[in-house]
């Protein structure tokens, strides 16, 4: 607000000085024009200071230019009062001109330089009135005052001297008003800027804490969903093996209480995989034939069971993954989908071909069985929820083995359709651990 109000000042004062400079051209015009047309000697001084006064203006329009406001108006201040002076020494004080003149350096004082200079400016043109006056009454001054009516007294600088006194009063007092205005809006406009500044940094840490916790919630949910998924997979496992101890159980006369021991120890197996840390993405170096395997000992009783050799054909491999409970996961549901390919087809050998294979950039889990196949009308949507080849199946066990595979590890569970074998390939991304580094 303060550098605005500078800046109105500083354009009045190149209004002021412009104006002077067009005025003072004309007067010199006029000069010139009576100096040497009418042939007026008198004038050459009347016109060298008229040159003077242009040569100043110019310097005050020279000092705006360099940003030097107060020193423009001072210059602009000391050349009306010069000027008025002169007046009055070669006319009289009582010259309207003259009086005009001090009366606009007072105002001139109060728009220019501010309440700071108006009382002292003010005192200097007192001062010059009765000094110039003195100076006529004790005759070390005689001015031209055949112009006037009457001669100038001291009473008559008294009038002067008290209109320019309430001129300046009222002058200084408006400024005063002005200034102290124009500090408090300063001050005004500086609070609102801290508390604006304050208000904006509690937002921003507002909108901070509220990322945080948006990220923190959202993985949450993304846990919740993978304790979910795991928590499905668990179930698919369980009912398979609930529908196989059912069996038996109608079937008690022609089966032994061996095997429903096995089929119960087998569902507690589940049940205690289901209560790892769920939570734990560190990734760490794991041996990929000793993840196989202990899926496939998972599924011994029902391979026992249904008279199928699982085999595992691989160089130990190892390799940086999460948690290898998914792998195990989706292996376990493969291998128990080629499992029940054989309860209702008996070939001669039941058998079951996994590969472990790594490759440039993956490592491919491949598992063969020798049984039904897919039916051609399921394959293309073979990996949906829902779709099943099984006559009591739900359609859930490939749908969690592919994301479990594509959500954990980056990689894709696929069917092998060149094969003359029911072929299925687990291929993992040798990058994987990565994707895990950064959720740890």
């Amino acid at each position: 607000m303060i550098k605005k109000l500078q800046f109105r000042q500083a354009e009045a004062i190149n209004i002021i000085s412009i104006g002077s400079l067009a005025l003072a051209g004309v007067t010199v015009l006029l000069l010139s024009y009576s100096l040497f047309i009418l042939g007026k000697s008198h004038s050459i001084r009347e016109l060298l200071i008229g040159l003077v006064v242009i040569a100043l203006l110019i310097c005050s329009l020279m000092l705006i230019r360099q940003s030097k406001v107060k020193m423009a108006g001072l210059l602009i201040v000391g050349i009306y009062l010069s000027v008025a002076i002169y007046i009055m020494t070669q006319w009289g004080v009582s010259t309207p001109i003259g009086i005009f003149l001090l009366a606009f350096v007072v105002l001139l004082s109060a728009a220019c330089l501010g309440s700071t200079y108006i009382l002292p400016i003010s005192a200097a043109v007192i001062i010059s009135i009765f000094v110039i006056q003195t100076l006529v009454e004790y005759n070390a001054l005689k001015p031209n005052e055949s112009l006037l009516i009457t001669g100038t007294s001291f009473a008559d600088i008294s009038v002067y001297t008290l209109c320019l006194i309430i001129f300046a009063v009222i002058g200084w007092i408006s400024r005063s008003n002005i200034e102290r205005y124009v500090t408090e809006l300063e001050n005004a406009h500086d609070e609102l800027k801290l508390k604006n500044k304050q208000i904006n940094n509690e937002l921003r840490e507002e909108k901070r804490q509220l990322h945080k916790a948006h990220i923190e919630e959202l993985d949450n949910l993304r846990r919740f969903a993978e304790i979910g998924e795991y928590t499905s997979s668990i179930m698919h496992d369980l009912s398979n093996e609930i529908m196989l101890l059912s069996s038996r159980v109608e079937q008690k006369a022609h089966t032994n209480l061996a095997e429903i021991r096995q089929d119960i120890q087998a569902i507690e197996k589940i049940l205690s995989q289901a209560n790892p840390n769920l939570l734990n993405h560190k990734s760490i170096e794991v041996s990929l034939d000793k993840t196989v395997q202990r899926a496939i000992d998972s599924l011994s009783h029902k391979s026992h069971i249904l008279k199928t050799k699982i085999s595992v054909r691989s160089t130990p491999i190892n390799t940086r993954l999460g948690r290898t409970a998914y792998l195990e996961q989706a292996i376990k549901i493969i291998v128990n989908n080629s499992l029940d390919s054989y309860k209702e087809f008996l070939p001669k050998k039941n058998k079951i071909d996994i590969t472990i294979e790594e490759k440039n950039d993956s490592i491919d889990i491949s598992i063969s069985d020798y049984g039904l196949g897919i039916p051609q009308q399921i394959k293309n949507g073979l990996f949906n929820i829902g779709n099943s080849g099984k006559r009591n199946g739900h359609g859930l066990g490939l749908y969690l083995a592919y994301r479990l595979i594509k959500q954990h590890y980056h990689g894709r569970v696929y069917l092998d359709k060149k094969s003359k074998q029911t072929r299925f390939v687990i291929s993992i991304p040798k990058r994987s651990h990565e994707y895990y580094s950064t959720l740890a």
